[in-house]
This record gives C-alpha cells, structure tokens and sequence, in this order.
C-alpha cells in the first residue's frame, strides 16, 4: 500500500512537471493552492454547476485554449480524488469519482459537494453543551447555579434533554491558563446587589477599597468587567474630573447604598473609553500592525490562526510569511497582525510564548516586552 501511495504520487508530479523533479516539492505546494481555489470557486458558483470559460474567469485567467487545457487538466486531477468533492454534470446526468464520462460535444458543467448542514437541535445542544462548560471559568458558583437552572428548564422536553446529554459527553473547554479563584467573603451577594442596583439607577455607591484604605469613597459604576473568576465594576470616584478605574468587587468593603446621581454623560461609551485609567501602566492601545518572529512548536499553529474574528476583512488581515531552511522545512513564521489592541493581557501573552516569541514591531511595544524580561532576569539573579 506504501510503495502504491509513492508511486501515484511521482505520477501526478510527473503529470505536473513531465520528468523534471527537481521543483517537486514547490510544484505541489502551488498545485495544492491552485485546487483549493477551484474548490472555492465551484462552492460559491452555481449549485448546476460552472463551465471551464465560468471557472476561468472566475480565476482571473484568459479565456484561450491554452489556459483551458491547462485548468481541464486540474479538474481531471480533482475528479481522480474521491476527497475533493468534485463532480461533473452532462446531458443532465451527474458522474463522480470513479465514473466514466461520455465523450462529445455537449457542454460540462462541473460541481463540487456542498457539505450537509449541521441539525439545528445539534447546534442549540452544542452551544449549550460550550457555555455551560465556559461557565466554569467565567461564572462564580451562585451565578452557575442558577444557569442550571435555565438549561433544566429550556430541555425539558425529552427529545431536547437526551440530545443535550449526548452532547456533553463529547464537548470539553479548556482554559489556557490555570484559573484564579478570589476569596469572595460571606457578604459578597450583599455587596453585588448594591452595586448592580446602583448600575441600573446611574447611582452611586460608598465603600473602602483594598482593605488598607480607610478612606470612604463614593464611587458612580458605569461597567460591569469580568476576567475569568474576578468581576470587576468600572467607576469614576469624581464627576468633576471623572477618571474611571477598574475595582474588584471582592476587595470593597463596607458598601453601601448612596442617592447620588451619575452624570447623563456616564452612559457614552465613548465617554468612558476617552477618560478611563489603565490599572497597570503601559503603551497600551491601538497600532496599525504588529510583528512576531515565532519558532519552535507553535510555528505551524500559528500559520493556521488569526487574531480577529473576521475571516474576510482586509483591514484586519493577519499575514503570514514562513521562513525555511535548505530543505523547506518551516523554521520560523513572522505574523503581521494588522489593527492590533495592545493590552496588559496581550502583553502577558507574549510573554507566555517565552523563547518562541519576538516582537519585531513596532518599537514601543518590543520595547516594552525588553523592559518587562529585563525585570524578570533581575527577579532572578541573571544580570
């Protein structure tokens, strides 16, 4: 079965490049390219299907003979591979891999598989199945207790309750880094009660921060924030000079109801954004682009990501260029991920890379990476 695997491949490389190998491994990555874009074009084509002049065009070639032999080539190709999904459509009868074509005249219209669509009980089973395990990192114990009982409620039903249970046996959520749990306190759904109240009513609270300070503060919440297990409430201590910090709802004590009212301008997001205050101190903020150097394990993971959620934008591409050595193996892969929020979080990230990591640019942020390993060597005796 091995010696079969070799042999069909040098014959497709033979078909692709006659008998010269010595661009082999090149000639493949390119052919592998060009089918997928084949596949694309035939997926957003037609369901009938789309003839070779469709598909040229739809390539950005010219319509001539020789690009149509050439594309009729890697169509015979895709067909010949019963993975593709390619079909082809002639006098109304369908062939597909491993079926002889007639020949004559008569126009081919070629199709390719479209993948079934997941059913929507399973979709509804499986984001339930993912939030209900996301909780776990995200929600303390009162709050999960009570999500449970929206997930009883919702599947009540038998048909519902047994495919949300087949479910959980097959989805998992795993955290990237081990979760931090606060010390809540006895009186914490107290203090949350309070503070959510005075969300909704645009009020303010009072209460001593961080257990040290004596000082009372009156504080107007605008902003619930959660990071994994800490739920933070964001609040200006000033309507006159507002300033909006982030304070962890464990760490106020002593809170009480206040009659004070909050600006109307408290509720603009924009507001917000423009006059809040980091709690750590960094060039935080948004950059035009920023470029990593990465090797090691997580090189090929990284080829395969992108740092924002749409796929298609062009202002939010994430670039790959792929470094190799003298063998074409992948040594290195430098991303350029464009519009990039630079946060302590994002700091913390790549830093967690550790050795696997280089910042390239822009500046301030290798910069600021150097500033915090030069400060992490000294905490250990390195220098």
């Amino acid at each position: 079965m091995y010696a079969l695997c070799i042999r069909a491949t040098f014959e497709v490389l033979y078909f692709i490049t006659g008998n010269d190998l010595s661009r082999t491994r090149a000639n493949v990555k390119e052919v592998s390219k060009l089918h997928d874009r084949i596949q694309k074009v035939l997926l957003m084509g037609s369901s009938e299907g789309l003839t070779r002049s469709n598909i040229l065009n739809a390539l950005g070639w010219k319509d001539n003979p020789t690009n149509k032999q050439r594309l009729g080539r890697h169509l015979e190709m895709l067909l010949e591979d019963k993975a593709s999904g390619i079909k082809v459509k002639k006098d109304g009868v369908v062939y597909a891999y491993g079926e002889k074509i007639p020949k004559g005249t008569k126009p081919i219209f070629w199709q390719i598989e479209r993948a079934g669509k997941i059913k929507s009980l399973d979709l509804e089973s499986i984001a339930l199945v993912t939030a209900r395990e996301a909780a776990k990192y995200f929600l303390p114990p009162s709050q999960r207790k009570w999500l449970e009982e929206q997930y009883q409620d919702i599947n009540r039903t038998g048909h519902r309750l047994e495919k949300l249970k087949k479910w959980q046996e097959k989805v998992s959520v795993k955290a990237r880094y081990p979760s931090i749990y606060p010390n809540l306190g006895g009186n914490y759904e107290r203090k949350e009660a309070i503070i959510y109240d005075a969300l909704q009513r645009n009020e303010a609270f009072t209460g001593t921060y961080d257990f040290k300070q004596k000082t009372r503060l009156t504080l107007f919440p605008v902003r619930l924030l959660r990071r994994e297990q800490v739920q933070y409430v964001v609040c200006s201590a000033s309507t006159e000079t507002p300033e909006f910090k982030e304070y962890a709802i464990h760490r106020l004590a002593g809170v009480k109801h206040s009659n004070a009212k909050g600006p109307q301008e408290f509720n603009s997001s924009k507001f917000i954004q423009k006059h809040s205050v980091p709690g750590v101190i960094g060039p935080w903020g948004k950059y035009n682009q920023l470029k990593i150097r990465i090797i090691g394990p997580a090189v090929n993971h990284f080829t395969e990501m992108r740092f924002h959620e749409d796929e298609q934008s062009q202002k939010h591409l994430t670039t790959v260029q792929v470094e190799q050595d003298d063998n074409e193996n992948v040594i290195a892969t430098i991303l350029t991920i464009k519009e990039v929020d630079y946060t302590y979080e994002l700091r913390t990230w790549l830093l967690g890379l550790g050795m696997n990591a280089t910042v390239i640019e822009p500046a301030n942020i290798r910069n600021d990476i150097k500033a915090e390993i030069k400060e992490m060597i000294g905490n250990y005796n390195l220098n």
